[in-house]
């Protein structure tokens, strides 16, 4: 069963885990050390997160190709293998083209998620890992959230402002480079014990309310914190998925009871306070007062710049990618800078990959069903987190730690029992 293990029952797992899986717990647990130090790269040298990206980027595909049984079921390996071909392959063109060390590395951004699924697959295929990863997740979080918490008792580490169209005021980094560093943990931590909080039900376990209430509050505050527009669509997207999944285990009421009480007593002030304000230039796009180019935060605007220079292309890089024309506007159409995972697909892997890519989500979906319980949630939600943030942002690609998490959860339902 999905669970979490005792620092001393996480130390003896960790010891007898087999190196070809402890390189990729040590990346989890380290994460949170390395990505303070994202600042190097700015003096001319390669960062510690460059060299941890060069470093699990050589071990996924090592590891991988070491693995002898079958990493994927059929309905996913078809559309995952044409995607991932595009990918790679525009990926490398544009690379060689442009070559230099700037292009090589983002060569390396941009396929690692890929081999990196690969692996996981390839590696991850017990409970007892399941429950390791989740272990290591919640104690690699310790740092960022105590960090977190600091600045909102004591007072900001750093910040960066906001707009008034975004609500004003400022949004919580400490001392990372920008908020996926903290949000990373502050949805994968809910993500988590909402899990075991199902899987805990199902089996008559108590869950302790102690540790729920210190999750919920510390998700809730650094939400607020973050001023974050898609990761409050993923918070209720996943907390309406944990309700549904309450009510099969037998306790549901209750807690569907306490979520209502909540949500009557405090949706006005978080509505007036946090959500309006920060939806406000959505709001008004829909009464008609604002330019339609101005939703997601200016996103539309840069997106139609691009499109118009992808219309003009030949057909032959709109089917199969912008990569392999060579054209100097591909790296920038191919990188995070789209602030969408489906333009950015679309542009790097053309209509053919992003077909391909949105059935692979899909296939995952249907066989995520097919799962029970906390196994169902865990897998149907790590999907929905990508799809969600996907819309305007990078999750298959550079959500920081939540991608580990997620794609444990895509690998869970690409095998076939």
């Amino acid at each position: 069963m999905l669970s979490f293990y005792s620092l001393k029952e996480w130390y003896k797992w960790l010891k007898r885990t087999p190196w070809s899986l402890k390189w990729f717990i040590l990346i989890i647990l380290s994460k949170p050390i390395i990505d303070l130090f994202w600042y190097v790269k700015s003096s001319g040298f390669l960062s510690p997160g460059q060299l941890t990206g060069f470093l699990v980027f050589a071990l996924s595909i090592s590891y991988w190709l070491k693995a002898k049984k079958n990493y994927t079921r059929a309905t996913t390996r078809i559309y995952f293998n044409v995607f991932a071909t595009l990918l790679v392959l525009n990926a490398l063109v544009i690379t060689i083209i442009f070559l230099s060390t700037s292009s090589i590395g983002e060569f390396l951004r941009i396929t690692l998620p890929v081999f990196m699924f690969l692996y996981v697959k390839s590696y991850v295929k017990s409970y007892e890992t399941v429950n390791g990863i989740f272990t290591t997740y919640i104690i690699s979080s310790v740092l960022p959230l105590s960090m977190l918490v600091y600045e909102g008792i004591i007072g900001p580490i750093r910040v960066v402002e906001l707009a008034e169209s975004r609500g004003g005021g400022y949004r919580l980094t400490g001392l990372y480079a920008d908020l996926f560093n903290y949000m990373s943990y502050i949805i994968g931590n809910f993500f988590i014990f909402a899990t075991v909080f199902i899987e805990n039900s199902l089996n008559k376990k108590k869950n302790k309310l102690t540790w729920t209430l210190i999750v919920l509050s510390i998700t809730i505050f650094g939400l607020i914190g973050m001023q974050h527009q898609a990761s409050w669509g993923v918070f209720a997207a996943l907390g309406l998925m944990f309700l549904f999944a309450q009510t099969a285990t037998g306790r549901g009421k209750t807690t569907l009871v306490i979520s209502i009480v909540l949500l009557i007593l405090f949706s006005g002030i978080l509505w007036d306070t946090v959500l309006s304000p920060l939806f406000s230039k959505e709001i008004e796009i829909v009464e008609g007062s604002e330019d339609q180019e101005k939703a997601f935060n200016g996103r539309i605007f840069r997106w139609q710049f691009y499109f118009n220079q992808w219309g003009q292309m030949s057909p032959v890089y709109q089917f199969f990618g912008v990569g392999i024309s060579g054209k100097p506007n591909a790296p920038v159409m191919m990188s995070g800078g789209m602030h969408s995972d489906y333009v950015r697909f679309l542009f790097s892997t053309g209509i053919i990959g992003l077909i391909s890519f949105v059935f692979f989500y899909v296939s995952l979906l249907v066989a995520g069903l097919k799962n029970n319980g906390a196994l169902r949630y865990f897998t149907l939600g790590s999907v929905i987190i990508l799809m969600l943030y996907g819309i305007t942002s990078n999750p298959f690609g550079s959500s920081g730690a939540l991608q580990y998490l997620t794609l444990v959860g895509l690998a869970i339902a690409s095998h076939k029992k």
